[in-house]
């Protein structure tokens, strides 16, 4: 690992050598930027991890990247902008081979439709973070050079712009000049989350790329909709199997809550996945007994790296299947956050509904409504923006059926 934060590749274009060597040359040069990822749920580049990117821990494009390149000699600034969100690199810039060059990068990217996602630190006093590069860049000939900012401090700075910033460039809707705040430091009790304001990554989320993207996905739809979170939703309906004060793959929740941690974890998979698949594949952060057979589930390759991988794919019905909903045969109040992400895949995935409708969804069910935003009415209110969203009853009810989603009172 290249502990000076560098790592520089030159590739010439047109050669601009004077023939003496003292002469200063002026060379257009484009500085391109890469993130070192450190996540812990991917795989290597021999044994890729699951899904369809990022799927191992080599450099990142640092799409989008906010960057400085500055003349030593005066303390005067080239460029101060932000890099291309498709090849993290800085328009042509004219550079005299005599001068040296500070080039710094920040913890802050702008992305499509001028979104902006900002890394900070401790949110008592926040500032972004920066390295310095190289102090001393001085260019050689016209062409393309590349720096890299390696993570190898305990803040997973680079892997956490990496995550944040690839879960906003493959998802972003008609979102327009939004800021994501994050925050690498955790909530209460060093949890990740996403406060209505702002994304906290614990210690275990920092380099979780699922979690990373989960907390995003919360963001996103808070922004996309304009509406808070998912009103007076709470944890622990009954338990099943999973935490009772709190939410998982294999826990009953109350219908909101369900819904509001499923439509996150579908935000997550499909910045991970390509919806081209019908499945798609997820990586959790402890094993689950899906089919309650007594066998913890869930296919980990690494047993130095304890995640285990589950599939998006249809007709598991977990909640009805497994859950003991006080003798109910179709508890009308419940949910599952699992039994949501794979319903929405599927409209995703196999009804080739976009990430944009989805949200336009979420916003037209209008979950800030303190009245008519229920656990008994959620479903039935989401039902209603889907049809009037274009999609038919017939599509959503026959998903809405093979996965178990369809929990709702009776007027």
């Amino acid at each position: 690992m290249n502990k000076t934060g560098v790592l520089m590749i030159v590739i010439l274009t047109t050669l601009g050598f004077s023939s003496k060597n003292s002469s200063a040359t002026e060379y257009d040069v484009n500085i391109c930027f890469w993130y070192e990822a450190a996540f812990s749920d991917t795989g290597t580049i021999q044994d890729p991890g699951v899904g369809d990117h990022f799927r191992n821990n080599n450099y990142k494009i640092a799409r989008g990247a906010k960057v400085k390149v500055t003349r030593v000699f005066g303390n005067w600034d080239v460029f101060f902008d932000y890099v291309d969100v498709e090849s993290g690199c800085t328009p042509p810039l004219t550079l005299n081979s005599i001068w040296n060059y500070r080039i710094t990068i920040y913890s802050e990217a702008k992305l499509q439709n001028s979104n902006i996602v900002k890394l900070r630190n401790y949110w008592e006093a926040p500032s972004l973070y920066a390295r310095v590069l190289s102090s001393t860049f001085k260019p050689n000939a016209n062409g393309f050079y590349f720096f890299t900012w390696d993570d190898y401090d305990a803040d997973w700075v680079p892997t956490i712009a990496a995550g944040t910033g690839f879960s906003l460039y493959r998802n972003h809707g008609d979102t327009y000049f939004e800021t994501f705040y994050v925050y690498n430091y955790g909530c209460d009790g060093d949890i990740s989350a996403f406060t209505g304001e702002y994304i906290c990554l614990g210690t275990a989320g920092r380099r979780r790329r699922f979690s990373m993207a989960h907390e995003m996905g919360h963001n996103f739809i808070y922004l996309q909709a304009g509406v808070g979170r998912a009103y007076g939703y709470d944890y622990a309906s009954n338990e099943c199997e999973g935490p009772v004060d709190s939410h998982s793959f294999d826990s009953q929740e109350f219908q909101r809550a369900a819904a509001w941690e499923g439509i996150a974890q579908f935000y997550s998979a499909s910045v991970w996945n390509n919806e081209e698949e019908t499945n798609c594949d997820f990586d959790y952060y402890r094993a689950v007994d899906m089919d309650h057979d007594g066998d913890l589930d869930g296919e980990n390759p690494d047993p130095w790296n304890p995640l285990y991988i589950y599939s998006c794919d249809y007709g598991v019905q977990f909640m009805d299947s497994h859950c003991d909903a006080d003798d109910q045969e179709n508890p009308p109040t419940l949910g599952n956050e699992f039994d949501w992400l794979r319903f929405w895949w599927d409209l995703h995935a196999r009804e080739d509904v976009s990430i944009t409708t989805i949200s336009h969804i979420w916003e037209e069910a209008n979950p800030d409504d303190e009245d008519g935003w229920t656990d008994g009415t959620a479903y039935l209110r989401l039902r209603s923006a889907a049809i009037s969203n274009g999609i038919s009853a017939n599509t959503w009810d026959y998903w809405a059926a093979q996965n178990g989603v369809d929990h709702y009172l009776e007027d």
